[in-house]
């Protein structure tokens, strides 16, 4: 079971190296996509408020960049294209199938993410990153963005096409990505409390900037995974009833 296990995390791997031009239009992205927002921010906040935001969006554009997101479209073409049903022949559960597999190639990605992060966080902000709370902050968060992203492509069973719910989802985390929790108004906050950002975004990131861990991360990701038993249950049985 192990050698299996391996052998689907290494593959994901293997599969992110082979498409190195993604890799580094990507890292294009990040670094043009952190400029813009750190100047907006300096010209707003002022410096020191800009640097404190800054070394959050580093880590939550990397945390994002890293995330298992093709999971969405993955199982959509899978059950659009009825072979959704193979994964059942399988002898490790579909849950673990697509963890797995995503996992290998988000290792891979925050493998080369890591070394920019690192360097931004020496050399523009002046921080160390603890890698303890690095680990921890990105565990968590891979975890969570599995859980919802597994979440948003099984009600493909349901309407069809899950890709418009994945784009909506994806819109408002990215809100959280960019915007600290703690900077938005107090009055927008409750609204904010109620997304799925502060836990999924928020927290991750923010147990890697202060070194505290933050239970309402870890409790919404078991609460996701006791979600994503319960839609797999379902849509299994309409797999069933309907057939692949």
């Amino acid at each position: 079971m192990f050698s299996k296990s391996a052998t689907l995390v290494i593959k994901g791997a293997k599969e992110t190296y082979l498409s190195m031009n993604y890799l580094f239009s990507s890292i294009f992205v990040l670094i043009f996509r952190l400029l813009i927002f750190y100047f907006l921010w300096l010209s707003i906040a002022g410096k020191a408020v800009a640097q404190n935001v800054l070394a959050y969006i580093i880590l939550t554009q990397v945390f994002w960049f890293s995330s298992p997101k093709e999971i969405v479209r993955k199982i959509n073409e899978e059950v659009q294209k009825g072979v959704f049903d193979l994964r059942l022949l399988k002898p490790i559960s579909i849950l673990k199938q697509y963890l797995l597999e995503d996992l290998g190639k988000s290792l891979a990605n925050f493998s080369v993410f890591f070394l920019l992060l690192y360097g931004m966080f020496f050399f523009l902000i002046g921080n160390k990153i603890n890698l303890i709370f690095l680990f921890v902050g990105f565990s968590l968060s891979f975890l969570s963005y599995y859980f919802i992203f597994f979440t948003i492509g099984l009600f493909v069973f349901w309407i069809g096409d899950s890709s418009p719910l994945y784009w909506i989802i994806s819109k408002l985390l990215m809100i959280a990505q960019l915007i600290p929790h703690h900077y938005i108004p107090s009055h927008f906050q409750m609204i904010f409390d109620l997304l799925p950002g502060k836990y999924i975004v928020y927290y991750p990131a923010m147990i890697v900037l202060t070194g505290k861990i933050y239970v309402e991360s870890v409790l919404y990701c078991i609460i996701l995974f006791l979600l994503n038993t319960i839609i797999l249950k379902s849509a299994l049985k309409k797999l069933a009833v309907f057939g692949g």
